[in-house]
């Protein structure tokens, strides 16, 4: 196993405080046969010099500059960089087990799956500087792992409840990124917008409920101001749209397309809200594709799922679809 290349992309952006912390729990993986690219993607503050210094101690480490192009266009220019038969990625602020890359290799090897993945333990900075760790299902380490065919693998990718869209808990088979296109462009759920992609794919898949990945919470600053806002809304809006349609035009996902149908929908109305009230942040034609895509895939009421559909969200939706320009009147007098 020793002599098989794990290729492993950290994107960087203006990560200063977490990237060191990053960087050496990669670097102390007990899998040893590593290359790590570090990718900065256009950094303000210190971040490159950081990598640089700790680059300068490890020859499994290149290290790469460039102006700022986003989290997915950064992604891709890794993956095509990379030498690995195996691709993974952690983000800047994360870190991992020293264990990580050991376990999950030996199990995805030994069942010739195309993906791995292990679950993930949220931490919290506190005010004092420590870090406080939350795990969701499992605070024990193991290699013990389940193994999921293609198909229920991407059903439970798409459920989004015990598995979830992120790229960085998951090691891949290079081959099944080759043709997936990452979102460039995209400020949120870029993830979510490929993951079922990935998944369908993919032969098989195995899942470790071990939470190998420690996920720091809070530590990206939330960009408040109303145009970024609604690039963010937008690309949501988009993500879910994707999702849904992904669902119709697959058949053999069809459990999961009135789930996908409400998340769209629902997501989509709240968006369309927004843009009702803030108007000179989206163009006509924003503003008119979430109208006809929510117009033209109508969602009967015993259909509508209460997790996304309120009683007030149901009120809301009726008053759309029946009359429009009322609605519309209405949200620009509450703006």
């Amino acid at each position: 196993m020793e002599d098989i290349l794990l290729s492993v992309i950290v994107p960087c952006y203006n990560g200063e405080k977490y990237i060191k912390k990053c960087l050496n729990s990669i670097i102390k993986q007990t899998f040893s046969n590593l290359e790590i690219i570090i990718i900065d993607d256009g950094s303000t503050d210190n971040t490159f010099s950081i990598c640089k210094n700790i680059a300068q101690q490890d020859a499994r480490i290149q290290i790469f500059h460039q102006d700022n192009k986003g989290l997915p266009a950064t992604r891709k220019i890794g993956v095509n960089i990379s030498k690995g038969a195996y691709v993974t990625f952690v983000d800047a602020d994360d870190w991992i087990h020293p264990q990580m890359y050991e376990i999950m290799m030996q199990g995805i090897i030994q069942e010739n799956a195309d993906i791995a993945q292990c679950g993930v333990c949220n931490a919290f900075m506190q005010p004092d500087k420590h870090i406080l760790l939350k795990h969701k299902y499992c605070d024990k380490i193991s290699n013990k792992y389940q193994v999921y065919n293609k198909k229920d693998g991407t059903l439970k990718i798409l459920d989004d409840k015990e598995w979830h869209s992120y790229m960085w808990n998951k090691i891949y088979k290079k081959d099944i990124l080759k043709n997936i296109n990452f979102p460039i462009g995209r400020f949120l759920d870029e993830d979510l917008s490929v993951m079922h992609q990935i998944f369908h794919q993919a032969n098989s898949s195995i899942y470790f409920s071990s939470e190998f990945y420690y996920y720091l919470q809070g530590s990206v600053t939330q960009i408040k101001d109303n145009k970024n806002k609604a690039k963010k809304i937008l690309d949501r809006c988009e993500a879910r749209w994707e999702r849904y349609m992904f669902t119709k035009e697959h058949k053999e996902y069809d459990s999961m397309i009135n789930k996908m149908q409400n998340i769209f929908l629902s997501v989509s109305l709240t968006g369309l809200r927004w843009a009702y009230r803030h108007p000179e942040y989206f163009s006509h034609q924003d503003i008119e594709n979430l109208k006809q895509r929510i117009f033209s895939n109508p969602l009967p009421i015993n259909k509508q799922m209460d997790e996304y559909f309120s009683f007030e969200k149901k009120i809301e939706y009726i008053l759309f679809k029946t009359t429009p320009f009322f609605y519309q009147k209405i949200l620009k007098l509450l703006k």
